[in-house]
């Protein structure tokens, strides 16, 4: 009897811990960095990359997950000294943190146009294809001919796919400045947003919107030098910091996403307070010009500057907020792009929040590393003790979605989802407690009856023996 009693307390616990979800939200520390170590060849590399400090011009950037629960990260070539410019997060069996360049160290070869000579954003598809964007400027210098591109590779060959070098009326060499991409693998489509930084500052902006055709190999440069493509300067602050300490900053089309039906672009400049959107179909259309074009552009107004914008497959838009350390999420950005929800804050801990990928199980993934610090040079690098100065973080953060590629059909939006699927888990636990503290009952009431009608045998303390 004991026994079962425990058992039924046991099921108790256990039934309404095994269906709880997190809760949509949720944050959990994925990685962390003080500064980012490389798996280098030799003892020589090591040397030449501590003794000079280059880890102190390298920063962690964009993040995506592939079908084997890989993180993918960027460290843009921006400074001096990088080693590498796209690579994979591993661990040593002391926990310390390494990125192994993908798809290896020869193709991470500065100088060589073929090779990945800055890569900033990049998508992984559905199909475990990686889409990378090689920016091709690398530490201040214009890009080398040829170097500015796209390659396509199959990550469960490693084995590239398909290439193709962006002309220079495309992407230039000195202005261009490509940031991410979204792809339609359905039709064959990518899109890309170019910040159009130039070399020579006071010159202006060159941004645009780059469409690239899968199944033709081919791109055209769209909405160029457009105010949706290009907003003006903005002073952006962070916990009542200015950026730039002297001056606005003022960078053109960056966060950009695809709806999961693929019918809708969103995308903004950095340095603006406004989303876009313009239909694909105007995009995919080779004989419409920008004039033509920017009659089809929808202002979407928001809360703050962003960096990376994403699509869930249940067709929320996750937007990041650089000026409150946000994420936002917004059920029907189309419909009604003014109402959203803060799906996480951290004004400590999320500086910056800055490329948003899925890690395909419910969880956005987002870097966020103080950008704004690492440009000025105001970050905190200590090799003695690095996990007292994080200066990099990778977040996971709980949305009961996936990725805008892994759509397949209508789906309600994530707070609706989440909220009728919490619903059905409380009735069953509720149901489940109702039937367990019944039987619980029933099991005493019987045992009590046990008791009460069971001959008992008295004990004669006098003769030390049991009387019948």
């Amino acid at each position: 009897m004991q026994f079962k009693l425990i058992f039924v307390f046991s099921l108790l616990i256990f039934i309404p811990n095994s269906f709880s979800n997190p809760v949509i939200g949720q944050k959990t520390l994925v990685y962390a960095w003080n500064y980012v170590n490389y798996t280098f060849q030799t003892q020589e590399e090591t040397d030449e990359y501590f003794n000079n400090k280059y880890y102190e011009n390298v920063f962690v950037a964009g993040v995506k997950v592939d079908s084997f629960g890989r993180y993918f990260v960027t460290t843009p070539r921006w400074k001096e000294g990088i080693p590498a410019t796209l690579g994979i997060v591993i661990t040593d069996a002391e926990d310390n943190l390494y990125i192994q360049p993908y798809p290896s160290w020869e193709m991470n070869k500065l100088g060589d146009p073929n090779a990945l000579q800055s890569v900033l954003g990049f998508e992984i598809d559905n199909q475990d294809r990686i889409w990378i964007l090689d920016q091709g400027k690398c530490n201040g210098s214009a890009a080398i001919n040829g170097s500015i591109k796209l390659l396509i590779y199959d990550l469960k060959t490693d084995n590239l796919i398909q290439k193709y070098v962006f002309s220079e009326s495309e992407a230039s060499l000195s202005n261009s400045f490509l940031n991410d991409i979204v792809v339609d693998v359905v039709d064959g489509f990518g899109y890309i947003s170019d910040s159009g930084l130039p070399l020579v500052e006071g010159d202006e902006l060159d941004g645009g919107i780059l469409v690239y055709d899968f199944n033709k190999n081919t791109a055209k440069r769209v909405l160029n030098h457009q105010t949706c493509t290009q907003n003006s300067s903005l002073w952006i602050s962070i916990n009542g910091e200015h950026v730039y300490h002297d001056q606005p900053m003022e960078t053109g089309a960056d966060g950009i996403a695809l709806s999961p039906d693929r019918t809708v672009l969103v995308f903004c400049p950095l340095t603006s307070r406004t989303n876009y959107r313009i239909n694909t179909e105007y995009l995919k259309n080779w004989k419409l010009n920008d004039n033509e074009l920017v009659q089809h552009v929808v202002s979407m107004p928001k809360l703050s500057a962003s960096d990376g914008l994403a699509f869930g497959n249940n067709s929320v838009l996750f937007v990041t907020g650089l000026e409150t350390s946000s994420i936002y999420s917004y059920d029907n950005p189309i419909q009604n792009p003014s109402k959203f929800e803060i799906l996480t804050s951290d004004t400590q801990s999320m500086l910056w929040p800055d490329t948003i990928g899925f890690d395909h199980q419910g969880n956005i993934v987002v870097v966020s590393n103080q950008l704004h610090k690492f440009l000025m040079n105001e970050l905190v690098f200590n090799l003695t003790n690095p996990m007292d100065f994080i200066n990099f973080r990778i977040w996971k953060i709980y949305a009961d979605c996936d990725s805008y590629l892994f759509y397949s059909s209508p789906q309600p939006s994530s707070t609706s989802s989440s909220s009728s699927s919490n619903t059905v888990r409380n009735v069953f636990i509720a149901l489940t407690a109702v039937f367990a503290v019944g039987f619980i009952f029933l099991l005493i009431n019987q045992f009590r009856l046990h008791r009460k009608y069971k001959p008992r045998r008295m004990f004669s303390p006098e003769t030390n023996s049991l009387l019948n």
